[in-house]
């Protein structure tokens, strides 16, 4: 997105997120998110959006699972759906 708002919402939820190890038995993401760089590198993160919390997973590091900041859910999922 090039919005400055949207942008620093998806950062603030990703930088304030709590990093949990661990195998995990998730369902199927809601949201795959591909997130491109200036320099045409990309990532892609799978992401759980409930109405109580939510979390994601860098599709390259499957065995970490970062959980979102509750205050950031609604504000987080208004700019994914």
């Amino acid at each position: 997105q090039y919005n400055s708002i949207e942008l620093k919402i998806f950062v603030n939820a990703i930088q304030g997120a709590e990093k949990m190890k661990g195998i995990f038995d998730m369902k199927s993401p809601n949201y795959l998110i591909t997130i491109t760089f200036e320099d045409k590198t990309f990532s892609r993160y799978l992401l759980w959006l409930h109405n109580n919390g939510g979390s994601f997973m860098n599709e390259k590091d499957l065995n970490t699972l970062y959980k979102l900041p509750t205050d950031l859910i609604v504000d987080f999922s208004r700019y994914v759906q």
